[in-house]
């Protein structure tokens, strides 16, 4: 009972005898203030009240009054009474099921889902039969309310509230829903009193609607505590930039109706853009209920449209495919059950991948299938329905980061969850980037020094940069660029849409590529791009591209051109549209320069697309190049490219890429004079091929130059191992590649 509720009803005992059994007669019933005398509403003695006396099972007395304060004498109590008293200013309004005596204690129920009002309870048992019988009343019904500030006179918001309890049964003080509740919706200006949340519910989403400017938006809000008798949350919307910048806050806070305690709020920035209709809903169960996972739309390109896309770096001609992914916090204690509606199409087929992780998911209606991922390191996946691979749904899922900055400071910027438009976010030596769990931050980063961290389990997006270009290339601004001496850590963000290159690491040693997850259209888009580095680690990464998704390079725009080594690339998930999934080079330095690739590690990887490609280039989902066939100087003419040597490759799988993609492609500089590779391993390469791949599985074309210690172990194409040259495995000449199969 919160003693902080100011309310008491003091019962007046008094004895009397009847029909030769033991009676006790209420006399006499006041309402009075305690502790708190100013909370008490001015019109409490007015409000209309009823009290309920239950015994064995059934109600035995029902008295009604106009007003708390006249509730006069209530008569045939005895020990063991249940005595409920309840009050509220729409209380004949309300919906009792039942308001005469006589029946069954199970019959008196309350319901709420039609009706609006302050509800205070007290119930007690009688004990003694002499005395007074306190009752402390106690709030029934919380409070919900939505405003909104520095809006036009035509805009307007509304709040869908959750499922609360529908019902309240009298005698037993127990709330419970029964379905029978409409779907309920707060306006701006508006304050509802509902029934709590039941027990084992944990919190809500509040669903938000706002029109303004001929716009309707909707701001995402992660899950807040749940509704609870005596509580009221106040929802305010913040409209004074929206025709500024485009920004609005929405806040709130939970405080008790009755003394003011705050107890929870919030404050999230968004940015005013119109909601668009998805393809998918994704929810995820957690704590005994399903929760709801915000699904984004991004765009993605394919190569069987190469020829129409090429050139067009803005989509002008609205010719790429839209997908959508998702973001969602689990500890991953145990287990995960995933739910997946389908707002396309119903079911046909569906497959979720990567195929190894022997995830089967189960029709549970037309057009929803629900799953399991079994644990952590299976958390990251692509959902496809109908073996449609342009319109698919990425699943990322992510541990809450118990380290995770609370604010901003000097060496930290931090974007808490909602939405913003940054612009260029610029780091310096020693500073932090955080975009924390529920924020998309929309901008690109340029950081220029040692030390430097991007982190946080939120997206950065360039889907509002300028993506522009030549006849040739892509002009559009990096959406990350690092440049420094040592030190850089990228973890855990999710990259979308970048109008360049997405993320170029400059002349940094000591690097660490942690857990991103990146999505990319442009068709100069690479993913990662290493530049002349030395200890570079890329692990537990996801990520689609249309050109390359990780490359290493030595190439002139570093001066001077220095190796790249020491790079180990591992448990990472490759999806390649058109270019190249994983390659090492083409833009492999060249003869006169002192800078080479060497000592590279690549391990644990599953390659799960790749599509564009054609019989005579370097375009496969893992790739080696050395140069290309002269036909842009950036990668050919004078002078040749240097050196390639000892690069390990090991456990890579490849999951039924297109049947018009490539699964490995070694290719070499084809010009005077002539160059080496040398010192490359392969060991546990494993092909999976449903489709019939038009290619050879590994290819290699030396072009007249030459690969020495090449050695292939453990290569299987659909569980058949490979042993030497034929249909799976082909060289251009046979005599410029020292190879040995083991």
């Amino acid at each position: 009972m919160n003693a902080r509720i100011a309310f008491l009803l003091s019962l007046l005992m008094l004895n009397a005898v009847s029909c030769g059994s033991q009676t006790h007669k209420m006399s006499s019933i006041r309402y009075d203030c305690i502790e708190i005398p100013t909370i008490t509403p001015d019109d409490m003695p007015e409000w209309p009240a009823a009290v309920f006396v239950f015994r064995d099972g059934k109600c035995v007395v029902l008295n009604e009054t106009d007003a708390i304060g006249n509730i006069g004498t209530i008569d045939g109590i005895r020990e063991g009474d249940s005595v409920v008293c309840v009050a509220g200013k729409l209380l004949p309004s309300l919906g009792f099921s039942r308001l005469d005596a006589g029946g069954d204690a199970s019959e008196y129920r309350l319901g709420l889902a039609d009706s609006d009002s302050e509800i205070l309870t007290a119930g007690s048992i009688v004990k003694e039969v002499d005395g007074v019988l306190s009752q402390m009343l106690t709030p029934l019904t919380a409070s919900v309310s939505l405003e909104l500030k520095n809006a036009s006179v035509c805009a307007m918001a509304t709040l869908r509230l959750p499922e609360t309890a529908d019902t309240w049964i009298i005698a037993g003080n127990r709330l419970e829903f029964n379905g029978k509740q409409s779907e309920r919706v707060v306006t701006n200006g508006e304050k509802v009193y509902i029934l709590p949340q039941t027990d084992g519910v944990t919190g809500w989403r509040p669903e938000i609607e706002i029109k303004s400017g001929g716009m309707a938006f909707t701001p995402h809000i992660p899950k807040i505590g749940k509704i609870q008798a005596g509580q009221s949350t106040v929802f305010t919307i913040d409209l004074n930039n929206v025709s500024g910048n485009g920004s609005y806050v929405v806040s709130w806070k939970t405080t008790e109706i009755y003394g003011g305690k705050k107890l929870e709020e919030g404050s999230m920035e968004f940015v005013a853009e119109p909601e668009t209709k998805g393809f998918y809903k994704v929810s995820v169960f957690s704590g005994g209920e399903w929760e709801p996972v915000q699904v984004y739309k991004t765009l993605c390109s394919d190569a069987a449209k190469h020829s129409l896309i090429w050139n067009d770096w803005g989509n002008a001609k609205a010719l790429r495919d839209t997908m959508s992914y998702c973001i969602f916090e689990n500890d991953f204690s145990a287990p995960v059950k995933v739910r997946v509606e389908n707002l396309r199409s119903g079911v046909s087929s569906v497959e979720v991948r990567p195929t190894e992780y022997g995830i089967k998911a189960a029709a549970v209606s037309s057009n929803v299938v629900e799953f399991t991922i079994p644990s952590y390191e299976m958390r990251k996946l692509s959902v496809e329905f109908g073996e449609d691979r342009q319109h698919n749904l990425f699943i990322y899922g992510a541990r809450p980061d118990r380290n995770k900055p609370s604010g901003s400071s000097s060496k930290v910027k931090y974007y808490g969850p909602g939405t913003y438009n940054a612009g260029t976010i610029s780091l310096s030596e020693g500073q932090t980037l955080y975009i924390d769990y529920g924020a998309k931050v929309y901008g690109n980063v340029k950081a220029v020094g040692s030390g430097v961290t991007i982190a946080g389990n939120g997206i950065l997006s360039g889907e509002k940069m300028k993506h522009w270009g030549d006849s040739q290339y892509s002009w559009g601004d990096f959406l990350v660029e690092c440049r420094g001496d040592s030190g850089l850590t990228v973890k855990d963000v999710t990259f979308i849409d970048s109008p360049g290159w997405n993320m170029i690491v400059r002349s940094i040693d000591h690097v660490r590529i942690d857990n991103i997850n990146m999505i990319s259209w442009e068709l100069n888009g690479d993913g990662i791009d290493i530049v002349s580095c030395k200890d570079v680690e890329i692990r537990d990464c996801f990520i689609r591209t249309y050109d390359d998704c990780v490359t290493l390079k030595c190439r002139f725009i570093v001066s001077p051109i220095t190796d790249v080594s020491d790079v180990r690339i591992h448990g990472c998930l490759i999806w390649n549209d058109y270019a190249r999934g994983i390659v090492v080079g083409p833009e492999s330095g060249n003869i006169n320069d002192s800078g080479r690739i060497h000592d590279i590690r690549i391990n644990d990887c599953t390659f799960l697309q790749h599509k564009g490609s054609g019989t005579d280039d370097l375009r496969a989902a893992f790739a080696i190049g050395q140069g290309t066939d002269g036909k842009t100087s950036l990668w050919h003419g004078s002078p040749a490219p240097t050196e390639i040597s000892d690069l390990t490759v090991s456990d890579l799988t490849f999951d039924n890429i297109a049947s018009t993609g490539r699964n490995i492609s070694i290719w070499q500089y084809g010009g005077s004079p002539k160059v080496r590779m040398s010192r490359i391993s392969f060991d546990g390469i494993k092909v999976l091929d449903k489709y019939g791949n038009m290619y050879p599985a590994f290819n290699i074309m030396t072009r007249g130059s030459s690969i020495s210690e090449l050695t292939i172990k453990d290569f299987t194409v659909n569980g058949t191992t490979v042993t030497g040259c034929g249909s799976q495995f082909v060289i251009d000449v046979p005599a410029n590649v020292g190879v040995s199969f083991q």
